[in-house]
Formats: C-alpha cells, sequence, structure tokens
C-alpha cells in the first residue's frame, strides 16, 4: 500500500484498505468512500483529458465518469513511466448485466455522440477515389487469404487450425463480397449528404468499461478518447461483445434503431458502421502471423483465436443483414 500511499497523498486522501481489481485498477477505501486507482502508459492521456473533460463540462456530459483533482488542481499524478489518476468507484446496479445493460447504454452512448457532434464538408471527388482504393485493397486480400487457403489444403496433413481458417473462406468471402457493397452504398449517400459526422469517441469501448448504476450509464477509462465518426466507437464495442456465441443479438437488434434515432444516423452513417463492422483486416492478420509462426501459440490457443472470428463473423453479418433489410429502408421508398 506505500505506492497507494505516495499516489494518493496529493489528493490529500489515505488508503485504508485496498483491493487489486486488474494489473492497471485498484480499488481502495479510504475512510469515507471507495475510488479506484487507475495506472495509465498512454503518452497523450493529459490531451486526451483535457479535450474530454471539456466537452463533459461544456455539454453537461454526465456519464462521463469525473477525475478527483489534486490539491494543485491536477486531473493525474505523472509517474517516470506511468500516469496514475483517481475516479469514483461506481457500483453497480442491482441485478445488473450485459443484456439489463445494453438498452441504457445505447441511449447514453447516443447522447454523448450527438451532444459533441459536428459535421463537416467533404470533397467528394477524393472520397470516390478512397473508397475505389479500399475496394482493390479488398480484392487483393482476399485474393491473399485464397492463396493461404490452397497452401493448406495443399498439406498432407491439414492441422485442426488450419481446418478451422478453411472453414471460414465462405463467411470471408461473403464479407469481401459485402464490404465493396457497402463502399458503394456508403459513397452513394456520400454524393447526397456532403457532410462527414465527427463526435467524442471513447476509443476503446467495451462491457468492462461502463457501468450500470442506479442513477444510469457510467463510462470509464476515456484513455484513449478522439475525435471521429461514432460508428468507430459501436463497432469497436461490437468487436468485444461479438466474440461469443451467446452475444445477446435480438436486444442488439431492438437498441440499434433507437441509437440510430437518438444520434441522428444518416445513411451514410449506417453504410459506414457496416464497414467497421465487416473489417477482415485482423483476421487475415492473425493468419499471416499463424502461416509465418504456427509456433506462436499453442494449437488450443490458435482454435480459440479463430473459433472468436467465426463467432464474431457470423454476428456481423446478421447486425449489417439487419441493418440493411430493416434500417437503410424508409416509407417513402418503394416496395420494388
Amino acid at each position: 500500500m506505500a505506492k497507494i500511499s505516495r499516489i494518493l497523498r496529493p489528493y490529500g486522501m489515505y488508503p485504508y484498505q485496498g483491493e487489486k481489481i486488474t494489473k492497471k485498477v485498484i480499488k481502495v477505501f479510504t475512510g469515507s468512500r471507495y475510488i479506484a486507482v487507475k495506472q495509465s502508459r498512454e503518452k497523450h492521456l493529459p490531451q486526451r483529458f483535457g479535450f474530454v473533460y471539456h466537452e463533459a463540462k461544456e455539454k453537461n456530459l454526465t456519464s462521463i465518469a469525473p477525475l478527483y483533482l489534486t490539491e494543485k488542481g491536477s486531473p493525474y499524478i505523472e509517474g517516470r513511466q506511468h500516469f496514475y489518476y483517481v475516479v469514483p468507484w461506481f457500483k453497480e446496479k442491482e441485478g445488473s448485466s450485459l443484456t439489463s445493460s445494453i438498452h441504457p447504454f445505447f441511449g447514453e452512448l447516443a447522447h454523448v455522440h450527438r451532444k459533441t457532434s459536428v459535421t463537416k464538408p467533404i470533397e467528394i471527388q477524393q472520397l470516390n477515389e478512397w473508397a475505389q482504393n479500399q475496394k482493390e485493397k479488398i480484392r487483393r486480400n482476399f485474393y491473399q487469404f485464397e492463396n493461404w487457403i490452397d497452401l493448406f489444403e495443399a498439406q498432407h496433413f491439414m492441422s485442426p487450425t488450419a481446418l478451422l481458417i478453411c472453414h471460414s473462406y465462405r463467411m470471408v468471402r461473403q464479407m469481401s463480397q459485402l464490404l465493396e457493397y457497402w463502399y458503394d452504398e456508403w459513397r452513394a449517400h456520400m454524393e447526397e449528404e456532403k457532410e462527414m459526422k465527427y463526435c467524442l469517441c471513447h476509443g476503446n469501448l467495451s462491457p468492462s468499461h461502463f457501468v450500470l448504476t442506479s442513477n444510469g450509464v457510467m463510462f470509464l477509462n476515456w484513455e484513449q478518447a478522439f475525435y471521429g465518426h461514432p460508428s468507430r466507437d459501436l463497432s469497436m464495442f461490437f468487436s468485444t461483445i461479438c466474440q461469443e456465441h451467446d452475444t445477446p443479438l435480438s436486444l442488439i437488434k431492438e437498441g440499434l434503431p433507437v441509437y440510430f434515432k437518438d444520434a441522428g444516423y444518416t445513411k451514410s452513417d449506417m453504410a459506414l458502421l457496416a464497414i467497421h463492422l465487416l473489417n477482415v483486416k485482423d483476421f487475415l492478420l492473425d493468419v499471416q502471423q499463424y502461416v509465418k509462426a504456427p509456433n506462436y501459440l499453442t494449437e488450443v490457443e490458435w482454435i480459440q483465436v479463430f473459433q472468436r472470428y467465426q463467432f464474431y463473423f457470423e454476428h456481423v453479418l446478421d447486425i449489417q443483414e439487419f441493418i440493411k433489410n430493416d434500417l437503410m429502408i424508409t416509407d417513402d421508398e418503394d416496395l420494388t
């Protein structure tokens, strides 16, 4: 507790009791309240905390977890290799779970995104050129993936991991084809809208970085915050929860239209979310790693890696289909 005592001294606090939650988070009782002491190696943390908490104050964003200030008014302590900061310990609402938190999560995330949203005009010709380059890259990447499949199938004995990767072929082909479709959709709607949305993004959304309290959702750990398109936050969240077989897809489909409406999503925004969801870059990098260094992980670990990708592919294909067939169609469009 000596290190925690040194960290808390500038705050005028003393640790009476501490509990290690993770390698970077300690739950501490100060005699009057519970707090969380967090360690961070993010070198841009001062700048990020600067704009996050400026936005929180200016826009009255009460779901951004507040920071305690030192007696000198600083929101963090700078060490030789790390930053340290202190936030209140938020007690979860009794009986809360991921499934019970999904709807409040979507509602509060939409509120943060909309309150901090700005739009900027874009150059359509540059956008078209960029989108076309992305489509060509998709084709090159899939061609490389086919070469890896051929390599596996040429082996006299195919490992369980290689077999699992080969079983992913159909979904990877489908996602690659759909990516081209969604780039065309995005480009067409951007030509009509002629502007891009930007907002405050959390940057690392996962179930461990928000908590449903008796007062509502609280977003934690803004160390990787940035200004960008809100679909990047949503796709990050989906990338963490869609890797399990029991992902609550029905609740996601109930909450997503509410989020779109409250966040002011346009059709180009929806198309860009689909693009982010269908991105197979990380999968291909892991396949490449397996081809080059199969002993980097054990066979069991590799199987776990690619099984999670299978779950993810199945779920996001379902979500993008829902966006395409249920949310992109408006009442004034023809039935044909």
